[in-house]
């Protein structure tokens, strides 16, 4: 997929044709390539931020597999919609969605989902300040991901390990979890994940009473966010405009 990496203007000129594409037909296949769309437009508005559109957006392709017999689309949309709405700060809503996303993971079998959102509900756990629950929550996710020998979704486990270890007295070994999985989990974040990693590795610092640290990790966060908004504000400009074509071509054919 283009907006995979990080390909926002290809992605978008891609689906706005495809949009129009799909607008022209009306057969066996037309539900397919319309939940694909919705699906791929609301992967894309999450990379965007643009998180209440974004919502919609799953929601609406959550509503056509429930209704057209998409079933093993599940796991991976309400997936993304648990994420969406941590993200948006919903954490009761998040948690209850990654439940779903983990019942239909388990039915079709898509164990990486299973973690992924595991995950989620502690980082939304985390969130509610709810360490001992977060904790068995991460404990059990990061005993399976062992068990496939999922090492990246265990770097990350661990890494919120080590933020609750932090928030719960366990100072030195946290610190050290945080610090060594954040530096094995960076080469695959975007900048803006990355910044808003550092926001969590300086708090776990200011808990620990190491301010300095704390400073340096939000100056690298606020530099890293800096650096990127020029091209994202333009990125975000191209993809307000295209989404109002698609926005009155969807009403043509839904």
């Amino acid at each position: 997929m283009l907006h995979g990496v990080g390909d926002y203007e290809g992605a978008l000129t891609h689906y706005l044709a495809a949009y129009e594409a799909v607008r022209e037909t009306n057969d066996e296949r037309t539900v397919l390539r319309r939940q694909f769309l919705n699906s791929s437009i609301a992967y894309l508005q999450a990379d965007l931020r643009d998180y209440d559109a974004a919502l919609v957006s799953a929601q609406r392709a959550i509503d056509t597999a429930k209704s057209e017999g998409l079933e093993a689309d599940l796991p991976d949309l309400y997936l993304l919609k648990g994420y969406i709405e941590g993200q948006m700060q919903r954490s009761e809503a998040s948690i209850q969605s990654h439940e779903e996303a983990i019942k239909w993971a388990r039915e079709f079998d898509y164990p990486g989902v299973v973690l992924v959102s595991m995950n989620n509900i502690g980082s939304s756990l985390i969130d509610e300040k709810q360490y001992d629950q977060a904790r068995m929550v991460l404990e059990e996710a990061l005993a399976e991901a062992r068990a496939q020998e999922d090492t990246y979704t265990a770097d990350l486990l661990l890494f919120n390990l080590g933020y609750v270890d932090v928030m719960t007295g366990n100072v030195e070994a946290g610190i050290e979890a945080i610090e060594t999985y954040a530096e094995r989990l960076k080469p695959d974040y975007t900048d803006a994940d990355y910044a808003d990693l550092l926001k969590f590795i300086a708090e776990a610092y200011v808990e620990a009473g190491f301010y300095e640290r704390a400073t340096a990790a939000l100056s690298r966060g606020i530099y890293s966010r800096a650096f990127m908004s020029e091209s994202a504000k333009i990125r975000f400009l191209n993809y307000k405009r295209v989404m109002k074509r698609m926005s009155r071509l969807r009403k043509s054919i839904c």
